[in-house]
């Protein structure tokens, strides 16, 4: 059983709360005021509910639940009544004042309006089923009306017309078929016009970087035979595979027309093994990775080297 003071903390928990589900409406006054005057209060919920869900209640709502009380899990369709009404109830039981608990009722039935906004939307509930069937009509319902009346027949409540494709000619003979098939039990079907995003589309790729991928080698089985080897130099003096002599070129697989080899560069042979060029690399400074392109070896298993700059 809690005590006393548990409970004075727990509501002045919920108390701080409920303070903060206000603030949260004064803070999207002014979108709020641009809401139709018929949805305005159900915007009003949608805010408190997205403030609720903010905050961790899980503690809160332990300690609800012990006590017997709502825990706020369902609280969506009234989010402010559904609070109010739990503090109004341990303010009871702690003798303090009870002033909240006049506000803890909407003065619509969520429910009611939940079903009144489906049934505009979606039409009238069909006695069969509690769901509502929504066909996307083909290019082909504009020019076939039986083909929109045996959809009609066959139980579409909503026909979606793709304003993604066709053009209004199209979609104004798509609806008026669908007009013409009316339906004496459930009143006219229903049409949706899911209107057309932005056409984002890609041209062509700009010259840039291309990917460079280094793999292992692998036999049939999958089995490593040879891993994929990088090789790194330092910032001042990126490797170049350019000597004074084309015998030298050669035996790099260098292209003739690989840039002068400065004063004070070298020909210098990557490593081939793995030990060797984790050491290269372990004594290396840190640097940041970029693609040189005047190295191309001979062996096609890696077709390019890395240069470096200071990071």
């Amino acid at each position: 059983m809690a005590t006393r003071a548990e409970l004075n903390r727990l509501t002045a928990n919920l108390v701080a709360l409920r303070d903060d589900l206000h603030a949260a409406v004064e803070a999207q006054h002014a979108r709020i005021a641009a809401v139709h005057p018929l949805h305005r209060e159900s915007a009003v919920n949608l805010i408190h509910y997205v403030e609720l869900r903010r905050h961790d209640i899980r503690a809160m709502q332990e300690e609800l639940a012990g006590l017997g009380l709502c825990s706020l899990g369902r609280a969506e369709p009234h989010v402010m009544a559904t609070l109010t009404a739990v503090i109004a109830f341990l303010q009871m039981a702690t003798g303090q004042d009870q002033h909240e608990a006049s506000s803890a009722t909407l003065s619509v039935a969520p429910e009611t309006v939940l079903e009144r906004n489906t049934r505009q939307l979606l039409g009238a509930v069909p006695a069969s089923r509690s769901t509502r069937i929504m066909v996307t009509l083909p290019s082909e319902a504009a020019d076939e009306a039986a083909l929109v009346g045996s959809l009609v027949t066959a139980g579409m409540d909503v026909a979606r017309v793709n304003c993604a494709h066709d053009d209004r000619e199209a979609w104004a003979a798509m609806i008026h078929h669908v007009r013409d098939h009316g339906r004496p039990q459930l009143g006219p079907c229903m049409v949706a016009m899911d209107l057309a995003g932005p056409k984002l589309r890609t041209g062509a790729l700009q010259p840039g970087p291309q990917v460079v991928r280094i793999a292992p080698t692998r036999d049939a089985s999958g089995v490593v035979t040879a891993h994929g080897l990088a090789w790194l130099t330092a910032t001042g003096a990126p490797f170049v595979c350019s000597s004074r002599t084309r015998g030298e070129r050669n035996a790099c697989g260098a292209s003739s027309t690989s840039p002068p080899m400065a004063s004070s560069q070298r020909f210098v042979r990557p490593p081939t093994s793995e030990p060797a060029l984790r050491s290269a690399v372990s004594n290396a400074p840190r640097t940041e990775l970029r693609r040189s392109e005047h190295y191309r070896p001979s062996n096609s298993r890696c077709a390019c080297t890395w240069a470096t700059r200071s990071c």
